[in-house]
C-alpha cells in the first residue's frame, strides 16, 4: 500500500483513500488532488493495491494504521476506498464519492455470485466488465491502459464478504453518487444513507474524471471541514 503527502504545510489534513486502479501519479487524481491542495488542505492520499486475498489484513488494518499515525480533520474516499473507510474507526467526518459497499446488479449474475466463492483462485482470472465510458468523459488514455482488466476469485470474495459486514455509515457522513453509475450499487448506497446525505454530481463513476467534474468538487470542498483557504476554490 502507497500513501504520500501532498502540500505538507497545509491545513487541516485530509486523508484521502482512493478506488481500485487509482494512482498517486494519475492525472485526473493529481487534478483533483491540486484542487484540494489549492483549497488548502494538507492531503495524506491512499493507493490500494488491486489484488488482495485478506480485506482486513491488506486494507483495513493499514489504512486504520496511517490514520492513527497521521489523524486527519476529514476523510474523504472513493469508490473501493469508500468501502475500506466504511470500517475506519474515527471521529473525522467522512465524505464517500461512489462508494463501493455493493456491486451495481447488472454487472454481475447469480451463477457468477455463486461460483466465485467456490473459486479459491488468487491469480487474476476474471474479466472485469468495466467499459472506459462508465468511468467518465474525462478519463486519460493512460489512465484507462493502467487499470487492471481482470480480478482475482479471492479478491472479489473478500469484496463481497466486507459489503455484506459493512458497518453502519454515521449520520453526518456525505455521499456523493451519480445516477449514471453504472459500476456501483445505487440501491446499496440507497439502503446505507438518508436522501439527506447524499448529493449528486453529472458524469459516471469517477467523480474527478466525470463531465461534471469542476461543478462537483466545488460541491465537494463544501462540505468538507474549512481549509486554510475556506475549503472553496477550485
Amino acid at each position: 500500500m502507497d500513501s504520500r503527502v501532498f502540500n505538507e504545510s497545509g491545513e487541516p489534513t485530509l486523508l484521502f483513500v482512493m478506488g481500485f486502479g487509482n494512482r498517486l501519479d494519475g492525472e485526473n487524481e493529481r487534478w483533483f488532488l491540486d484542487r484540494l491542495t489549492g483549497a488548502g488542505y494538507r492531503v495524506r492520499a491512499i493507493q490500494l493495491p488491486t489484488n488482495i486475498a485478506d480485506f482486513d489484513r491488506a486494507y483495513r488494518g493499514p489504512v486504520q494504521r496511517i490514520h492513527d499515525e497521521d489523524p486527519p480533520a476529514g476523510v474523504l474516499s472513493h469508490s473501493l476506498g469508500g468501502l475500506v473507510t466504511a470500517f475506519l474507526e474515527t471521529s473525522a467526518p467522512q465524505v464517500f464519492l461512489s462508494p463501493w459497499w455493493g456491486i451495481y446488479e447488472g454487472k454481475v449474475s447469480a451463477w457468477e455470485r455463486w461460483l466465485v466463492p467456490r473459486l479459491p483462485i488468487r491469480a487474476p482470472v476474471l474479466p472485469i466488465k468495466t467499459r472506459r465510458d462508465e468511468l467518465g468523459a474525462h478519463l486519460p488514455d493512460e489512465a484507462w491502459e493502467s487499470i487492471p482488466k481482470r480480478i482475482s476469485p479471492a479478491f472479489i470474495t473478500e469484496i463481497y464478504r466486507a459489503q455484506q459486514r459493512r458497518p453502519p455509515v454515521g449520520a453526518d457522513a456525505v455521499v456523493f453518487a451519480s445516477l449514471e453509475d453504472t459500476i456501483v450499487s445505487l440501491q446499496a448506497i440507497g439502503e446505507a444513507v438518508s436522501a439527506t446525505q447524499t448529493m449528486l454530481y453529472e458524469g459516471g463513476h469517477q467523480l474527478f474524471s466525470a463531465a461534471g467534474r469542476q461543478e462537483a468538487v466545488a460541491e465537494v470542498l463544501a462540505v468538507l471541514p474549512a481549509g486554510s483557504e475556506g475549503g472553496k476554490s477550485i
